[in-house]
Formats: C-alpha cells, structure tokens, sequence
C-alpha cells in the first residue's frame, strides 16, 4: 500500500518559512541600516542638499557639463570693437563631505570642494578664462528638536574659499589705461562664517521632504569688501524601497544660493534644479546619478547663461 504524500502540510510550512524570513530580513534591515530615517523613510540625499541628520556619514560627488547658447559680451580695445560670439563654458565640480557623531544631538563635519570654469574655444577662453574655486568647510551640526515624523537641527560653520580667476580681455583693458601692476590671473581668499537651520520630515515610507537655510557674513571677491551671503533650498524624494521593493528613488531639488563656492560674481545669485534616480537598495549607501541646470552668474557676462551638468553622487 503506498502511503499518500500531503501536499497541504508541505506547502503550509513553505508559506511559514517564507513570510517569517521576509519579517526577519525586514528588521534586519531596519536594525542596521545606516541611512538617516524618519518614519520608515529612509531619505535620498543631493550634492546640494543639506540634512538635519547627526549620524557619522560619506558622501562624494563628481560631475561634468556646460553652458547652453552662452554668448561672449562685446569689448571695446583701443576703440575696436570685439564682437562677441557664441561658445560654451565647461563646468567640472568634485565634492567630498565627511561627518563624525560625537553625540546622539552632535555632529562635526567637513566638506572639501573643487569647481572648475574655462572656455571651451578662443572666444570663450577670451572673454571667460579659465576660473577655479577650492573650498574647505568645517562645522558643528545640533540637533534641536526629534520626533517620529520630523527632525530639526542648526549648523555652525566656517567657510575657506579660494579663487583663481584669469581675465585675458580685463588684463589688455588694464594695459590700455594705464592700470598699475596689471594681472592677468588673480587670486583671491575668501574667509566668511555662518549659521542655518535644516529640517526634514518624513511623510511616510515613501515620500520625505527636506528644508535647508544658510546666512554667512564675510569676504567677497573684490579685496577689502564684506558682505552677507544667503543660501535656501529643499528637496522632494521618493523611495520605492520599503514598501513595494524596488530599488529605485526619484529626488526634485531647488536651490537659490549667493554663496561663493557657486557663484563667481559678487552680490549675485544662482538658480539650481536638480533631478537625480539612485540606487536604494544597500543600508550602507545610496549611489545615484543626478542631472542639473544651472543659472549661474559669472564674471563680464550681462546675461546669466544656463548651464546643465550631469554627475554621479554617493552618500
């Protein structure tokens, strides 16, 4: 007599063993993610972005891009004049940030970054150069206020800029009035200090939302001058992760910011947007690409051209 194999036992305990690893994974995950959480959000950070979080992290980004239709401004030399043509300006920025927990509502961070401006043909070498700016920042993040759905700390820090800029049309005008000692490249300090509130909220394990303010007092381009500079900004993300386990996120950011590590005019500003898809899948990491427009001021341009970049981030 052969004996009946039950099916139904078997497949009861494939269901068990499936449903009890999932909620294991699940905490798991949750227990040892290091990706700042509100509300079982975990929140996908931006280059630009600033967040509230104290916790220790890393974060690197590396981008490339140019102007659109950017039109070289018409000079006067020696009563000629130099008729402006169209050409582009590349833009090349790499960004490290570090930030160590001291405390539970403490943190200390640095951030280094290199921005690179120059023509990318003789007209646009003419008129623009070839501009860079090197910046180290450290600072001191506390945490005000937590609870489960939002977060709010201030930051203090200060800022170290330095630019190179070189201005080949400035240095023959110079030439031609008689300008004492002129250059053909400057560089420039700039020391300047602030402070700045940043919240996030987490809305729920799918949609978080982040808010950042920065004021800073100090040196401008232009020796022997101080003056305030601002930045504000958020960002909108998406994480498709925890609920329906698909490792994507979606981020919209926007940023209007005076500071000079971005904007190379004095007393002017840059618009930002920023939209980036990542990879959200790791509790160590978030690695994501990011596309951005730029309109950014710059030195002997009426007109503030448009720029667009792509990049790869991680944090």
């Amino acid at each position: 007599m052969t004996k009946k194999y039950n099916y139904q036992y078997f497949l009861s305990y494939l269901v068990c063993f499936i449903l009890v690893t999932q909620v294991s994974v699940s905490q798991e995950q949750a227990r040892i993610s290091k990706i700042p959480t509100l509300n079982n959000h975990e929140f996908i950070p931006t280059t630009g972005g600033q967040y509230p979080f104290t916790s220790t992290s890393v974060s690197a980004y590396m981008g490339y891009g140019q102007t659109v239709n950017f039109n070289v401004p018409i000079y006067e030399i020696n009563d000629q004049r130099v008729i402006g043509l169209t050409g582009d300006v590349i833009f090349a920025d790499l960004v490290f940030k570090y930030q160590q927990r001291i405390r539970e509502r403490l943190a200390f961070y640095t951030r280094f970054n290199l921005a690179a401006r120059l023509g990318s043909d003789v007209q646009t070498v003419l008129g623009h150069g070839l501009n860079t700016i090197t910046s180290f920042e450290i600072g001191w993040k506390i945490k005000l206020i937590e609870q489960e759905k939002f977060i709010m700390s201030t930051q203090i820090e200060l800022q170290n800029h330095k630019g190179s800029f070189m201005n080949i049309l400035g240095f023959v005008r110079d030439i031609k009035n008689d300008v004492p000692d002129p250059q053909i490249t400057e560089n420039v300090p700039v020391l300047t200090g602030g402070t700045g509130f940043l919240f996030a909220y987490g809305i729920n394990d799918i949609f978080g939302l982040n808010f950042y303010s920065e004021l800073t007092w100090g040196e401008t381009y232009k020796r022997g001058e101080n003056a305030f500079r601002f930045q504000l900004g958020g960002n909108f993300d998406v994480n498709f992760y925890q609920r329906f386990n698909i490792p994507i996120g979606l981020v919209l950011s926007s940023m209007l910011t005076s500071q000079p590590d971005v904007v190379y005019a004095n007393g002017r500003t840059a618009k930002i947007f920023i939209f980036k898809i990542a990879y959200t899948k790791s509790t160590d990491f978030v690695l994501g690409i990011e596309w951005m427009n730029m309109i950014t001021p710059m030195p002997e341009v009426d007109k503030d051209p448009l720029a667009q970049s792509v990049g790869l981030s991680t944090g």
